[in-house]
């Protein structure tokens, strides 16, 4: 018995020494890099047609994140949620000004692709978790976001913002040596379907570029940026925003009896999306917001969101 005892001591104290090495690794290793995801060789001509088309996605995506605080350039701020900054420890968004040290100085064209498309940052570190990634967005869109970036928009106009550095929690170490990688590139790209091609529209703006898929389906840690209809509880809303200041509850958006949106019109529909109005209800708040977005667009999106609560 007294030997089954050692023998059991000497494997519980193995395990516990075997943790401790986990633990020291995970703690005092540096965070991996991916140099081996490729910057693309890109020159980005800015054209006003992109610029414009740039500044539709960048207040669309970019800026409730990135706003500064009382401010409408992009100078970065704490980060309005709760559960990560407590998660990953106090997260401030980037500046994404030109100021020569925003966090995006310095940067080619091709790394603000690669950055948008897979997650990889100039040092070739992964970007934190809660920005999200486009893998699934034309090119032409990509490049409009770099467009609007180098443009001479007052959004992204030289402004300093000293926030504190990001100090990583012991789980965001863990999870970025054994969990989080890069997003792959993908073979190859969508063009941007035509707006007559309603359905086909809709689903670009909620699956491609606007991600309404990220934050309406049931948890926004689960969500798929490669195949976003393979999320789980794809659309159908559920998971709570633990804002700095309140708690938010996504809601459904799939236009069926008994959902968050099933009984509005397509006409109301437009306004909540356009101006951030409900019928019968208070306005949006945080993290929901107006999109820059033509009637006709937010129609295609309600007819996509349509022909999903059918199948």
């Amino acid at each position: 018995m007294k030997k089954i005892l050692r023998i059991l001591g000497l494997a519980v104290l193995a395990v516990l020494l075997a943790l401790a090495l986990l633990a020291t690794y995970i703690y005092f290793s540096p965070a991996p890099t991916y140099a081996e995801v490729a910057v693309p060789e890109l020159t980005v001509e800015v054209t006003p047609a992109r610029v414009l088309q740039g500044r539709v996605l960048v207040q669309n995506n970019c800026y409730s994140c990135h706003h500064g605080e009382n401010s409408t350039q992009l100078t970065g701020r704490l980060f309005d949620d709760r559960s990560a900054n407590k998660d990953f420890g106090a997260i401030y968004t980037s500046n994404i000004t030109q100021d020569a040290n925003a966090a995006i100085a310095g940067y080619t064209d091709g790394e603000l692709d690669r950055l948008l498309r897979t997650g990889v940052k100039k040092n070739n570190a992964q970007a934190i978790a809660v920005m999200p990634t486009w893998p699934l967005a034309a090119d032409e869109d990509i490049y409009a976001i770099i467009a609007f970036l180098r443009s001479d928009h007052p959004m992204v106009a030289a402004a300093e913002a000293n926030h504190p550095l990001h100090q990583p929690s012991f789980l965001e170490r863990a999870l970025r040596k054994l969990v989080f990688r890069p997003v792959p590139y993908q073979d190859e790209y969508p063009t941007r379907p035509a707006l007559s091609d309603s359905i086909a529209y809709g689903a670009y703006q909620v699956n491609a570029v606007n991600l309404c898929y990220y934050c309406h389906s049931a948890d926004i840690k689960a969500a798929n940026p490669v195949e976003p209809t393979a999320t789980p509880g794809y659309l159908v809303g559920g998971f709570v925003f633990p804002m700095l200041k309140y708690d938010i509850e996504v809601p459904n958006l799939l236009p069926a009896p008994g959902t968050s949106i099933g009984d509005w019109t397509v006409d109301e529909f437009v306004t909540a999306v356009k101006y951030g109005l409900r019928p019968n209800k208070p306005a949006f708040q945080e993290p929901m917001h107006p999109y820059l977005l033509d009637s006709s667009e937010i129609r295609a999106v309600y007819q996509y969101l349509a022909s999903v609560a059918q199948q």
